[in-house]
């Protein structure tokens, strides 16, 4: 069976297996840009409520994706798992007709 994925057309296996790595994808964008886009952040905050040490001397790595971009990729991220899941929930309700031998039916 065939579904159709932002213009792309894959198999509704191919969809059931990508389904679940874009849900991942998109809520670690989603981590991503709501750390970068809190006013106020715990110190406990392990995606960065400043930096871990207080030596002024010591390297601090820096963002390298900005709020803004953070939050466009969560957009597409969740506009790719949202489409996979409406593909495959198409996929689910179209009738199929398959053979089966009727010896394998005996119980």
């Amino acid at each position: 069976m065939k579904v159709t994925v932002g213009g792309e057309t894959i198999t509704l296996l191919q969809a059931v297996k990508q389904v679940g790595g874009a849900g991942r994808v998109a809520n670690l964008w989603k981590s991503v840009a709501d750390a970068s886009t809190l006013s106020r952040r715990s110190r406990y905050d392990p995606y960065g409520g400043g930096p871990a040490v207080r030596d002024p001397e010591q390297e601090v790595a820096k963002a390298q994706v900005t709020a803004q971009e953070a939050i466009e990729l969560t957009k597409a991220a969740s506009k790719r798992a949202r489409a996979l899941r409406a593909a495959i929930q198409t996929g689910n309700s179209q009738p199929m007709d398959i053979d089966i031998n009727p010896a394998l039916l005996v119980l």
